[in-house]
């Protein structure tokens, strides 16, 4: 699902604190 990409991308750019842990 384009969903899930869409999410993953938006984690790392919104939080990039969290994106790392993630």
């Amino acid at each position: 699902m384009d969903l899930v990409k869409v999410t993953a991308s938006s984690f790392p750019v919104r939080m990039p604190t969290q994106g790392k842990a993630f």
